[in-house]
């Protein structure tokens, strides 16, 4: 008896540090809806002792030595991945990553009023970057567009949207994901 192939099921939540949980999370709830879970570490006052206080966070995390946890929220946002908000307590914080840096530089959203949703991060404090832009190539199809913007504190993300077929899908087995809602697909 052989024993089954280990299933990556998909992208279950992704972390975002922040400067302020509290500010971020009016951020995320007013531009896209995102709504509060729970707080697996509510925020803690400044020099409080939190449950990481004992656990090297540098070996675990690959934090600064000096950075401590002082507060993680759990957001749900639309129907796929949580988003996972940190706050940190560390000496010399480094700016967010830009998109021409290594590492992991944005995060995709699906939406399906592209201009709506701008209008609204927007409004929120978020800073958009030229578009909405038409998806090319593989891509194309009517309405198929994407849109970067800037959270208040400088991460980027970037609005996806894709009513039409994309033509890459007719010639290929595995397909992109689409939300359950998404009309052509």
């Amino acid at each position: 008896m052989s024993t089954p192939k280990p299933v990556v099921r998909g992208i279950d939540h992704i972390g975002i540090t922040v400067p302020d949980i509290e500010t971020a999370t009016e951020f995320f709830a007013t531009a896209l809806d995102a709504s509060v879970l729970y707080d697996p570490l509510p925020k803690q006052p400044e020099g409080a002792d939190d449950r990481f206080a004992k656990v090297d966070l540098s070996t675990r995390l690959g934090v600064h030595p000096t950075a401590r946890i002082r507060g993680i929220r759990m957001l749900r946002l639309g129907e796929s991945a949580t988003l996972e908000l940190f706050e940190y307590s560390v000496e010399d914080q480094t700016s967010p990553i830009r998109p021409d840096g290594l590492g992991f530089q944005h995060i995709g959203i699906y939406v399906d009023d592209i201009d709506a949703i701008g209008e609204r991060v927007e409004a929120a404090g978020g800073e958009l970057m030229t578009g909405p832009n038409l998806m090319k190539g593989p891509e194309e199809g009517a309405g198929n567009a994407t849109w970067y913007m800037r959270t208040p504190w400088g991460s980027t993300i970037e609005l996806v949207s894709f009513p039409s077929p994309k033509p890459i899908e007719a010639d290929h087995e595995v397909k992109r994901w689409h939300p359950p809602a998404c009309h052509g697909h």
